[in-house]
């Protein structure tokens, strides 16, 4: 957003000192395609989880435990994984 700031103030000072109805012809669809672009977002990304290591599929209990590892993407400060 800095930089679209930026171009528009460096329009506006270059065109100050020229009048007519001309100017804003050119001008005024300028900086609203700038003010649209400088505004633009992508919109909320989800969260994802990447699991790693699966651990073999046997019985198990709690003598026979193993380690499921992974990856959390995008994730928020305070959120939770729950398996």
């Amino acid at each position: 957003m800095p930089v679209a700031n930026e171009i528009r103030m460096v329009i506006m000072k270059r065109l100050s000192g020229q009048h007519g109805a001309g100017n804003c012809r050119i001008v005024c669809p300028l900086l609203a395609v700038l003010t649209l672009a400088a505004c633009h977002s992508t919109g909320p990304v989800k969260p994802s989880i990447e699991v790693t290591t699966v651990p073999v599929s046997s019985i198990g209990g709690p003598d026979e435990m193993n380690e499921i590892a992974g990856k959390v993407h995008n994730a928020s400060m305070g959120q939770q994984v729950v398996l």
